[in-house]
């Protein structure tokens, strides 16, 4: 009976701990008791299955094996979104399971003080788990998740060379079991915590990127408004001319004023109407702004007023592909972007250009930022890729002629 009790006692802690990590959707309630059931049945399996005498010599691996795939199925069936984030978490999980066991079972010949050891290490390291976790991979680079992921792996493959170089001397484990925990702790710690600071620097960027959208978006009423009251008052002096002119019988002069006016050009205002009025007020500030630092930008947009995209993806989106195409054409003499958006059906395409004098994908393929402060720009791209897998969308980028080209379908 405690041949049972106890690994799935160990299996049920890392299935909790794994609960308190992972977003899900399901009540709470209902996932708990699933959990405890599901734990049970699997670890009563798993310990049957290592007892077969065909087995046995292998007992140990496949033990570890049956642990690691059952923990994976149990993420699939109450976390499925979260599958990609289980997979080092219930690596490093069985590392701790395998010191925590290792140490309580050296320490003591005791039963039942060996399992109270190890409970009482269980739900520390069930703590040490809520405490630092990531709960989405939303702004994780791969590199990030590679570091997350292998250095469980590393930890694990240590920890076996050392239990193999100890076999002789099992007392020695005592000492080499507590000292891998403390590792595991340490690397948990160092990756978890640089990965958040990564999404806290991103947020940020999010942030500012969101803030500098709405004051454009003021700008622009502001910028209207003002055009408004000039016109007002303009076209009040022109009435008062006509009117004047009309009392003194003055007709040719009128004919002639009319005449000036009615075949003036007006003055070109770098305002769109693209059916959506928070892009509207996007690319026109972005339009003004080009145009200060001698940019060319032709808009081709046609939208309707509900997009796929929230504002603040909308705005998030756009303002990154103009910015860092106007970042580049700034390092050109010849100066030139072209923004086309369609939306239809409930999908977008966004397709942003900028002229080039070389190849960007041969000179820098993974479009790296080039600036000092790599850390804290850059981000764009990130931000976009994040839109882009939020709403399983596609992004390509690439070389068109003379032109550097990025589409996005959403």
């Amino acid at each position: 009976m405690w041949e049972i009790i106890e690994p799935v006692t160990k299996y049920l802690f890392m299935l909790f701990a794994l609960q308190s990590i992972l977003p899900n959707r399901f009540n709470r309630a209902a996932e708990t008791a699933g959990t405890f059931l599901y734990g049970v049945t699997v670890m009563v399996i798993i310990n049957q299955i290592t007892k077969l005498p065909s087995l046995m010599l292998y007992s140990y691996f496949i033990f570890l094996t049956l642990l690691f795939f059952t923990a994976l199925l149990w993420a699939a069936v109450f976390t499925k979104a979260s599958l990609k984030l289980a997979l080092p978490y219930i690596c490093f999980y069985i590392n701790f399971i395998l010191c925590i066991r290792v140490f309580s079972e050296s320490i003591t010949n005791s039963n039942l003080l060996s399992m109270g050891i190890a409970v009482l290490f269980l739900a520390m390291t069930n703590l040490f788990f809520y405490k630092n976790r990531i709960t989405e991979l939303v702004y994780v680079t791969r590199t990030q998740y590679g570091v997350f992921l292998v250095s469980a792996c590393a930890l694990f493959v240590s920890y076996e060379l050392w239990r193999g170089f100890f076999s002789i001397e099992p007392n020695r484990m005592l000492w080499a079991a507590p000292c891998h925990y403390c590792m595991n702790l340490l690397m948990l710690y160092l990756v978890t915590t640089t990965v958040r600071e990564y999404q806290e620097v991103i947020q940020l960027g999010v942030i500012s990127k969101k803030q500098e959208a709405e004051l454009a978006e003021i700008d622009v009423h502001a910028g209207l408004v003002q055009q408004c009251y000039y016109i007002r008052h303009e076209f009040k002096n022109i009435c008062f001319h006509m009117q004047v002119l009309l009392k003194e019988k003055k007709y040719e002069e009128l004919d002639k004023l009319i005449a000036k006016y009615a075949g003036e050009k007006l003055e070109y205002h770098d305002v769109v109407n693209t059916g959506n009025r928070l892009v509207d007020a996007l690319l026109s500030q972005k339009i003004r702004e080009a145009r200060m630092h001698g940019i060319n930008i032709v808009t081709k947009v046609l939208l309707s007023e509900a997009l796929p995209l929230s504002d603040e993806e909308v705005s998030t989106v756009l303002t990154n592909l103009i910015d860092n195409a106007m970042e580049a054409s700034e390092k050109e003499t010849d100066r030139d972007i072209r923004v086309e958006m369609t939306s239809a059906k409930g999908l977008l395409q966004v397709t942003v250009r900028n002229k080039v004098s070389y190849d960007v994908m041969e000179k820098n393929p993974d479009l790296r930022t080039t600036k000092r402060e790599a850390r804290f720009h850059g981000i764009g791209l990130s931000i976009i890729r994040d839109v882009v897998k939020r709403h399983n969308g596609k992004m390509e980028y690439g070389m068109n002629g003379d032109y550097f080209v990025v589409n996005l379908y959403l």
